[in-house]
């Protein structure tokens, strides 16, 4: 499990890092989850990883966040760069899936929460460099929740960038590549989450989403891609989620989903997930 999603390498590590807290200056440096997230705007899923189209990276970074009042903060950090560079799509890399960088990940945040909203824009900025080549790319997102009636949640989730690549959620899409003409070239790419979480009682969630993500034809007519790259992926789950008691959860749900590669063929699943989780 390499660095196009999650940074494993042999012996895993998921998180390991420091925190300091200054009055309203946080610092933190080490391995976890990305400043490009908003955990508060998307949809639970019983494999957290979720739908298409949502940012799914722990790396190592180093972040400084600046807590402006209640429940409101901006963050700039600078994370790892290494990219997944893709001759082929998600499965053959170049350079093993390593690049040349010197310039790390550059992500700068912004989030606000009330009683009721959650609203989070985020920028990331990426430098591309392959034998003597470079590219810059950029990513934007945007995420949302609504509180409403008694305990429901609704959430939206937007993403678009030329070079996102990996942030993009679980490696799916590449970030750039050597196009025909040899020279390193990004990768547009879009996307959008949602759904709704129902409060059928005070212990019982039902939880519906969706998502959509595409990775623009160009890097096929470029050379970059080849016809098993992915083009398009959509799901959707549903999940009912009951707190038996306040340690012990129980869980059933299904998730249906297909995907389209740039040669137009398709392929499609179904899943049910059931778990009983104790937290301690």
């Amino acid at each position: 499990d390499g660095p196009t999603w999650s940074n494993s390498n042999g012996f895993r590590i998921r998180h390991a890092y420091g925190e300091m807290t200054m009055g309203k200056h946080v610092v933190l440096a080490g391995q976890t989850w990305s400043n490009f997230m908003d955990f508060a705007g998307i949809m639970p899923s019983m494999d957290f990883a979720t739908d298409p189209g949502t940012t799914f990276v722990r790396q190592p970074q180093v972040r400084y966040q600046y807590n402006i009042g209640k429940g409101q903060y901006t963050s700039i950090s600078l994370e790892n760069p290494t990219l997944g560079l893709t001759a082929a799509g998600p499965y053959t890399l170049v350079n093993n899936g390593s690049s040349e960088d010197v310039m790390p990940d550059i992500i700068a945040k912004y989030f606000y929460a009330n009683s009721r909203v959650t609203f989070s824009p985020r920028v990331v900025i990426r430098r591309f460099e392959l034998e003597g080549d470079d590219a810059f790319g950029y990513g934007l997102a945007l995420n949302t929740s609504l509180k409403f009636g008694d305990g429901h949640k609704a959430v939206l989730g937007l993403m678009y960038g030329d070079g996102i690549g990996r942030y993009a959620g679980l490696g799916f899409n590449a970030g750039a590549g050597i196009n025909a003409d040899g020279e390193t070239d990004t990768l547009e790419y879009s996307s959008i989450t949602g759904g709704v979480v129902f409060a059928l009682q005070q212990n019982i969630r039902l939880a519906i989403g969706a998502g959509y993500s595409e990775q623009d034809e160009k890097g096929l007519e470029d050379g970059i891609l080849t016809e098993y790259a992915n083009k398009t992926a959509f799901s959707w789950h549903t999940n009912l989620f009951w707190n038996i008691t306040p340690d012990i959860e129980w869980a059933v749900g299904v998730t249906m989903g297909d995907v389209e590669n740039m040669a137009d063929k398709e392929g499609d699943m179904t899943r049910f997930q059931t778990y009983v989780k104790y937290t301690f």
